[in-house]
């Protein structure tokens, strides 16, 4: 059982993403819905925000990531995951309670 509900993974993952893209000077979103497509779905989230915003993931939650969590294999291709499929894999990994 993880320490975090799925809401919490939420909210972190949205703060951040938002986190790297303010300190980069980029445009803040006011929320992200849940079927939006991280890589390319938010204005300014680009490779190395991907980075920050892993590390930042790894050490809130205190767990070890793949190699970019942001992005799936659909029939041998990359494709970006939404925000809901993002928080999925985390929730997984945390084995954290839906809420």
């Amino acid at each position: 059982m993880s320490q975090f509900s799925r809401a919490q993974v939420t909210a972190i993952v949205f703060e951040a993403i938002t986190n790297s893209l303010f300190t980069s000077g980029r445009p803040v979103p006011d929320g992200i819905a849940a079927t939006t497509k991280i890589i390319g779905g938010i204005e300014g989230f680009d490779s190395p925000a991907g980075v920050d915003v892993t590390v930042d993931l790894e050490l809130q939650l205190g767990i070890g990531l793949p190699h970019n969590v942001f992005v799936k294999t659909v029939n041998g291709r990359p494709r970006a995951r939404t925000l809901n499929e993002v928080v999925d894999v985390l929730c997984r990994m945390l084995g954290a309670e839906e809420s």
